[in-house]
């Protein structure tokens, strides 16, 4: 085979980037002929690079956990003491095994008849199938009996899942794969027929049983068997059925054809960058099988094996419709066979080449790797569901799994202690005589984990599975499945590290206090645990010495623990749940893992800084490689995912506002149709932190729209809100204890949520709120959504007074006259401020929680005092003014009554001249007043009333 010179720059530039985003192992993958000197294409759909995108921009993420079309299952309940501000009880509860694809009832009910069920419920149940995520974190892995991933791990089904993962790709491709799920007496049954030509089946003699029947090419039942644990923890043996794995087979079967998917449709994938923008082909079945593939593919060698199955296929499906006459489906298939391989002499090497460069210049050089091993690029191993371990028999039980997300947690604790950053490799050897399993996992695991394989996963099994300690809690009665529990992870660590000898007594202390009653010890056992736990993670990390190596030596390490508590875990074993972060700061850059421990779960998860690092003469390069190929026609949904994730990219380190204008945005018109699957494009959802932001965000774009619980919105926001740790306190006060949600803009979509208005009440934190009102008024000129917002800081308790009337005194004089204009339509009418008025008069001011709210007059003399602030007001002043009702029996501050006497009117009308005031302003109030002398009453009742705006 001859590779021209060109192609071989664009297969070592592949390989640059394949190592450099944690991909090394398919280095080769490109330069591979899967038949008939046939090669995978760098952009199309077979290759990686799209899931790799996808995944950094957290789309699939989105999809699965924030999507309106899921039904998330969680729940919410927030109380507190009226006595005790400090005494706040949460309870909520996350059942990511119960999430559904969201129905509308009410259209449900008009198909009740039908039986049928839309496109995109069918999707995202089928998304919620492939992506368990059991912990919260993305994942096609889970220990549920009954799942696709499960289905592909039992034995009779496992060596023809390949077969079975081309096929579904090939169906999404509009493929007429003849996969079936077939009934049968035993029950539902995979089969794949062989693609025969009907002509040739035609010409077959009609009393023979092969013309009656097709050859399969496999029949595969889909039950397994698997052990279920009885109620007296003893495990049995059941043949279950795999009804969630024959349902997502069978979505991409009925929509082999479903024209939303095909060309043109409106999820079909983007023909133009403009197509792509509006992120609909997030609802294609093309793109969720792929980001599936690639994620359940974790080797070079079973990729070319899927590939080659793939183009076997396609040659069969073309060679059939060829002796049928199909011209136009022929040409569709060799459509199918041009996106997805190439010829390794014709390829488009230098476009390949510029393709290829970007990523590579965007990743080759990242400081964070000279001291943490998940520096961006590669992040920490996932959890699998994993078969369970015997340690004296060295074996696994197929039928026995569960999801190893402690072991998972551990391993990524264990990669960034054995990392060596001088190396870029792991190395064990600093941690003295750690156990053989141990010892022999890292030196067959030594590189940098780029591909998260299952077989590393038992590997790792066999490090902490079944361990002797009987210290070490598991789960399962055969001592696997580690309990989550920051005592117990202590214990396992010293354990395969070798210490345990020398730790057991510092190791029962904390047990001893861990199980003891008294709640006053319960600081003393988180301070000891805390204090162990630190010198233990720093006594196991590579150090080095200023002598030796002295910019390594400027690696800084912490360990600490964050919101600790004792709990009982499923299992009714007491231990300590909560955080432990490690850091790892280098000069202004920081990264880190966290391993969050619940009652069910560990919760692994790195995270680095976003300080940004690449050069001016490295955007320059992306930028001048971005042009060479953005004018090329006939672009992938790879090269299209390409250029965004640089758009991404550059907008971040830019503050790009071409990028930024894309953005949903408070100032724009029609904010309810943005395509929510856009938002998922132009936004982060990646951190808590984030998806707390983007709620407060969404629903300030929103004001002035009506929400209700069966939106699109209230269902992505009610999901968000399902997405945070509801169980933290600082999640409830940053999402509930605000305005907002007191005043009912969060109800449509808090259905799930209970926080009593009183409690939001005692905890509304008013500075952060001052600042949010202000952003929002010099953003938004929505009419409607001001009055919205208005109306809510009515009613809300600003301590002494309510709560507008509190915030209004400390906006400066632009941001006061760019809410009146906006209240007035730019001072030329009063009809907002009457609905203002209407609002106040119709509220009950018997009920407590209405106590402090402004009286609707005295709303019009704060009104009139806004309208000093500027002369284009002056149209509107004297209708304000006979707005105003004078209290004849109004009590000063001294406890008087107030006279309106000619000269105390008089010292008012001297006193306003004298006040900062626009000349025009003080010009047009004073005629107002020589043409009306009721008006010097009112205004020296004003400035009596609210001398403090002056």
């Amino acid at each position: 085979m001859h590779i021209k010179k060109e192609f071989m720059i664009m297969i070592v530039t592949l390989y640059q980037i394949h190592c450099n985003v944690g991909m090394s192992k398919y280095k080769g993958l490109h330069t591979k002929e899967i038949g008939d000197g046939m090669c995978i294409r760098a952009n199309g759909s077979i290759s990686p690079a799209g899931e790799f995108i996808s995944e950094k921009l957290n789309l699939m993420f989105a999809m699965r956990f924030l999507s309106p079309g899921v039904d998330a299952n969680y729940s919410l309940c927030v109380t507190d003491n009226e006595n005790n501000r400090e005494n706040i009880k949460i309870t909520a509860t996350r059942d990511f095994n119960m999430d559904m694809g969201y129905k509308n009832l009410f259209i449900k009910e008009k198909r009740k008849k039908e039986k049928k069920t839309t496109y995109l419920e069918d999707y995202h149940q089928t998304v919620i199938g492939m992506f368990p995520s059991l912990t919260g974190s993305l994942s096609i892995h889970t220990s549920r009996k009954d799942s696709f991933i499960r289905f592909l791990q039992f034995e009779h089904v496992s060596k023809h899942k390949i077969d079975i993962l081309a096929c579904l790709f090939l169906l999404a491709e509009g493929v007429d794969i003849p996969l079936k799920v077939e009934h049968s007496k035993t029950g539902p049954v995979l089969v794949l027929k062989e693609i025969i030509a009907k002509s040739e089946k035609e010409n077959k003699p009609e009393n023979t049983q092969e013309s009656e029947e097709e050859k399969n090419k496999f029949s595969i039942t889909m039950k397994g068997m698997c052990s279920i644990e009885k109620e007296d923890n003893a495990f049995k043996d059941k043949n279950m059925l795999q009804t969630r794995a024959a349902d997502v087979i069978n979505f991409f079967i009925n929509n082999k054809t479903n024209p939303d998917i095909r060309e043109g449709g409106e999820y079909a994938e983007p023909r133009t960058y403009e197509e792509f923008k509006t992120g609909k082909f997030l609802n294609n079945a093309r793109w969720l099988i792929q980001y599936y593939i690639f994620k359940y593919l974790d080797g070079e060698e079973k990729i070319i094996e899927f590939a080659k199955t793939v183009y076997s296929m396609l040659k069969e499906c073309i060679e059939q419709k060829k002796n049928e006459g199909s011209n136009n489906e022929v040409k569709y298939l060799e459509s199918i066979i041009d996106k997805c391989f190439v010829k390794s002499s014709n390829a488009n090497t230098s476009n390949a080449k510029h393709r290829a460069g970007i990523l590579t210049t965007i990743y080759k050089e990242f400081p964070l790797e000279d001291v943490f091993p998940f520096s961006g690029s590669i992040d920490a191993p996932e959890y699998k569901a994993i078969s369970s371990y015997n340690r004296k028999e060295d074996s696994f039980d197929s039928s026995n799994i569960y999801s190893n997300c402690v072991e998972a947690g551990l391993l990524s604790l264990f990669c960034c202690l054995a990392y060596d950053p001088k190396t870029k490799e792991y190395n064990i050897d600093h941690m003295g005589e750690v156990s053989p399993d141990l010892k022999r996992f890292f030196d067959t695991y030594n590189k940098q984990l780029e591909t998260d394989t299952y077989e590393m996963h038992m590997e790792w099994s066999k490090v902490v599975a079944d361990l002797e300690n009987e210290n070490i809690r598991y789960l399962k009665e055969n001592r696997n499945e580690l309990a989550p529990g920051i005592i117990n992870m202590l214990y396992v660590i010293a354990e395969i590290t070798g210490r345990y000898s020398e730790e057991e007594k510092s190791l029962k202390e904390l047990s001893t206090l861990l199980e003891e009653d008294d709640d006053t010890k319960k600081d003393m056992l988180f301070k000891k645990v805390k204090l162990y736990l630190k010198e233990l993670i720093l006594s196991l990390s590579k150090k080095y010495t200023i002598e030796k190596n002295s910019k390594l030596a400027k690696r800084r390490i912490m360990a600490y623990c964050l919101s600790m508590s004792k709990c009982s875990n499923i299992k009714k074993q007491v231990d300590i749940i909560g955080s432990v972060v490690i850091t790892y700061k280098y000069l202004n850059l920081e990264g880190g893992i966290k391993l969050n421990h619940t009652i069910e779960h560990l919760q692994a998860t790195s995270f680095y800084s976003n300080t940004s690092i690449l050069t001016n003469k490295n955007i320059n390069k992306i930028c001048n490689r971005k042009r060479r190929f953005e004018g090329m026609p006939e672009k992938t949904l790879t090269d299209f995912l390409l250029m965004h994730y640089i758009e991404k990219i550059l907008g971040e380190e830019k503050d790009s506002s071409k990028y930024s204008e894309e953005n949903i945005d408070l100032s724009g018109k029609n904010n309810y149709f943005y395509p929510i699957e856009k938002l998922f494009l132009y936004n982060t959802f990646k951190t808590a932190k984030d998806r707390t932001n983007m709620i407060h965000c969404i629903r300030k774009c929103l004001i002035g729209y009506p929400l209700e619980e069966i939106d699109p919105w209230a269902r992505l926001l009610s999901n968000m809100i399902g997405s945070l740790p509801l169980n933290d306190l600082n999640t409830v006060q940053n999402v509930f204890f605000n305005p907002m949600y007191r005043g009912g803009l969060y109800k449509s979509f808090c259905t799930k949520v209970s926080v009593p208005s009183t409690t939001v009440d005692r905890h509304i934190n008013l500075c952060k709120e001052y600042d949010w009102y202000l952003h929002y008024i010099n953003n938004s000129s929505l009419l409607s959504g001001n009055l919205e917002i208005l109306k809510i800081y009515l009613v809300v308790d600003g301590h002494k007074s309510c709560f507008f009337t509190a915030i209004i005194r400390i906006f400066d004089s632009p941001t006061k006259i760019k809410l009146f204009s906006i209240l007035t339509r730019h001072g030329t009418s009063i009809s907002p401020l009457l609905e203002i008025e209407a609002f106040l008069n119709g509220i009950d001011r018997k009920l407590p929680e209405y106590k402090a709210v402004i009286t609707a007059n005295d709303m019009w003399l704060v009104w009139l005092k806004l309208s000093f602030e500027s002369d284009k007001f002056n149209k509107i002043t004297s209708m304000l003014f006979d707005k105003i009702v004078v209290d004849e029996n109004f009590i000063t501050k001294g406890g008087i009554k107030y006279e309106y006497t000619d000269e105390n009117i008089n010292m008012s009308i001297s006193k306003f001249k004298h006040a900062y005031f626009c000349q025009k302003v003080v010009v047009n109030v004073h005629g107002l007043i020589k043409n009306n002398p009721e008006y010097a009453k009112k205004l020296s009742y004003l400035l009596e009333t609210h001398d403090k705006f002056l």
